[in-house]
């Protein structure tokens, strides 16, 4: 793939940088479902999001990724996000 546009290089740009002033921090990635991290598919999202896991999983220090399917709010707790965008059909409200 080629180098990606420039917003999508931020993530592993800010990354790097508190590697080199924190080397013990910890970079936890929030990613996506259906990311591509062979850089191959045909969305390009999702070929996005692959690069730069890719990028934030080589030397100088390896990011943990996490890839969560849905969001659902915790009981009692109010939702910001319509659960229709995350579950077609349930009643919200």
């Amino acid at each position: 793939m080629p180098v990606p546009a420039r917003d999508v290089r931020l993530t592993p740009a800010v990354a790097h940088l508190l590697a080199a002033a924190h080397p013990a921090v910890a970079f936890v990635h929030v990613s996506g479902e259906d990311t591509d991290s062979t850089e191959r598919g045909r969305s390009v999202w999702a070929r996005a999001r692959g690069w730069t896991e890719n990028e934030l999983l080589r030397p100088p220090f390896g990011a943990s990724m996490f890839r969560p399917g849905i969001e659902q709010p915790v009981c009692g707790v109010p939702s910001t996000t319509p659960e229709r965008v995350l579950r077609p059909g349930t009643p919200t409200g």
